[in-house]
């Protein structure tokens, strides 16, 4: 998460459209975690500016399996 809060402003995203990340852990397949991470826009631009903490950012992030 903390790598979709730093550097999720690179992408050219308009307003109100989210930033949306697929996260797979490795080892085996039976192990795995697989998961959909979907951020706005918004939310992006408020923790560049300092207006959210990580801890605050972490919990707007929609997670879905």
């Amino acid at each position: 998460m903390r790598a979709v809060a730093e550097y999720g402003h690179t992408l050219p995203l308009k307003s109100g459209e989210p930033l949306v990340a697929e996260v797979q852990s490795g080892g085996p397949q039976q192990m795995s975690i697989h998961l959909l991470l979907r951020v706005r826009q918004e939310d992006l631009a408020a923790y560049r500016k300092g207006e959210l903490s990580l801890e605050e950012f972490g919990q707007r992030v929609e997670f879905e399996e």
